[in-house]
């Protein structure tokens, strides 16, 4: 499940609910440099290409973020996931739209 932007009060209606799914990814696009918490309350993901390059057992994960541009509407931003030896797991490439 996928909780975004204007999505975010979905969390509490499933734990009011009793829904536990099995993984919830939940994205605070305002922890991009350059793109604040006013433009994102109503943001949403446009795209998003996930590349999985390697396995990850046992580790802790580190995900680092780059906005590569944005403009009045649309923001782009990589994405490079690493394990606690340094090697990447996964890396992504995501465009938002920011309101």
């Amino acid at each position: 499940m996928d909780v975004e932007g204007a999505e975010y009060g979905v969390l509490d209606d499933m734990v009011t609910a009793g829904i536990r799914p099995g993984q919830v990814l939940v994205e605070f696009h305002h922890h991009f440099a350059g793109i604040g918490l006013d433009e994102t309350v109503r943001s949403a993901t446009v795209s998003m290409t996930v590349n999985y390059t390697g396995f990850a057992t046992q580790s802790a994960l580190l995900a680092r973020a780059q906005v590569r541009r944005k403009g009045k509407r649309i923001a782009s931003i990589s994405v490079e996931i690493i394990d606690d030896s340094g090697a990447l797991v996964a890396d992504a490439l995501v465009t938002y739209k920011i309101a």
